[in-house]
């Protein structure tokens, strides 16, 4: 009898570790024994980088690809979410992984306008927008976006990779998106009406037609030239009581991806009179000389809540045309009657 009791007692105190494990509730390691070494991962999807702060995620997705890579950087796997799906979740999606340290790339809406290159390793992965042999691009092209780790506040969010440890208990990841397309309307204003024949070439050019996965520039991108995806005139009867200073417009509407502080970006204007003799009216770096220069956008943070930009030239002619003012949605930058 007491040998079958201390081997009773022996067989208790052999599973006591694996029952332990389970005792109690909530306990996490329970759900680790159920699937073996595997553990949870719920990642939530957002996006209020974006002018109100608010999650419009529900306005904007189509579909979400998740990059998953080991902490070395090599290629784990890739996962496809439509919107149907993620909207019967709210907006999550919940998987089981190994333990290990994982890097995560996600990027929202990368469609037919963009190519997903060299991705098997996340150091050389690249998301690069398609353009003719040129590299030239006149469409409005549809919007992308990229998923930060989401710190709201954190002006150097966009400097850290996304990366989370499985191990004994289910991880959560919020990934919050932020808009790389650009919206930015050209408006040349003149004092007069152009001579008939006479061209005006207005276009933007710089090295931001590809990113990494990190969503930060690459170095060997080469320069990437814009056109207008519309251009429209407007001529403005000259009104006998107030008049109008500036009465004749040249518009012009491009898309361009993302900007950064020091993207090299520029805007050019060139005009060309019916001789055939080109003149450039204005050249100015997009970004740093003309967008940031207005205060609400004075960092690479605020550059990705914001999408939209209208951008004035005015022209006065005395003997040439000369610049006299800009604005960048309606902030003065330049105004030489005052500040000259």
């Amino acid at each position: 009898m007491r040998t079958a009791v201390n081997k009773i007692i022996v067989y208790l105190l052999l599973l006591l570790p694996f029952l332990g494990s389970c005792i109690g509730e909530g306990d996490l390691d329970c759900d680790q024994s159920e699937f073996g070494s595997e553990q949870s991962l719920t990642l939530r999807f957002l996006h209020n980088i974006n002018p109100d702060y608010s999650n419009t995620i529900r306005d904007v997705i189509d579909y979400i690809d998740l990059y998953l890579y080991k902490e070395s950087g090599e290629f784990y796997q890739t996962v496809h979410l439509t919107k149907d799906e993620l909207e019967e979740t709210n907006y999550t999606y919940t998987t089981r992984l190994d333990p290990g340290t994982y890097r995560l790339a996600t990027w929202m809406n990368a469609g037919e306008a963009y190519n997903i290159e060299d991705h098997e390793e996340i150091g050389t992965a690249r998301m690069r927008v398609i353009c003719n042999g040129e590299r030239e691009l006149s469409e409005n092209t549809p919007a992308v976006f990229y998923g930060y780790d989401d710190k709201l506040y954190d002006i150097d969010y966009e400097n850290q990779d996304v990366v989370f440890t499985i191990s004994k208990h289910p991880v959560e990841k919020t990934i919050n998106f932020a808009k790389n397309t650009n919206h930015i309307e050209v408006v040349a204003k003149f004092d007069r009406v152009l001579i008939e024949g006479t061209e005006l070439d207005v276009r933007i050019v710089g090295p931001n037609g590809i990113c990494n996965f990190v969503n930060r520039y690459v170095d060997t991108c080469p320069d990437y030239l814009y056109y207008p995806h519309t251009t429209t005139t407007q001529q403005h009867d000259l009104d006998p009581l107030f008049g109008y200073r500036y009465y004749y417009s040249h518009i012009t509407n491009f898309t361009t991806q993302r900007l950064w502080q020091g993207d090299e970006l520029e805007l050019v204007i060139t005009y060309t009179n019916y001789s055939g003799y080109p003149d450039e009216l204005a050249r100015f770096k997009l970004t740093d000389e003309l967008i940031m220069q207005n205060p609400l956008y004075n960092n690479n943070y605020q550059l990705e809540r914001y999408d939209n930009y209208r951008i004035v030239f005015y022209f006065d002619y005395d003997r040439a045309f000369t610049l006299t003012e800009i604005t960048v949605n309606d902030w003065v930058l330049i105004n030489q009657e005052q500040d000259l």
